[in-house]
């Protein structure tokens, strides 16, 4: 799931009524990756904990646990984002 936020700020993810783990990447205006948090569990018990990033993004892209690692993605590399 990718959240596009009309600013760049430093947005807080948790995890709550979510049912699989996941990879959080968070990308700032120019696509930058500039956060990552990998295998994030699904929240059972509230209260939930907060993940976010130390820069300001403008993007944060939700996928599968592992997608990271699997496809290398680290802070610095620049996403191509197509919307069809």
């Amino acid at each position: 799931m990718l959240f596009v936020f009309p600013r760049p700020e430093r947005y807080s993810f948790w995890m709550k009524n979510t049912l699989i783990p996941l990879d959080i990447i968070w990308l700032n205006s120019d696509r930058s990756v500039v956060h990552l948090e990998t295998n994030v569990p699904a929240c059972v018990h509230d209260p939930c904990p907060n993940y976010a990033p130390v820069q300001p993004a403008l993007y944060v892209l939700e996928v599968n646990a592992g997608s990271a690692q699997q496809f290398g993605i680290k802070k610095n590399d620049t996403a191509k984002i197509l919307l069809r």
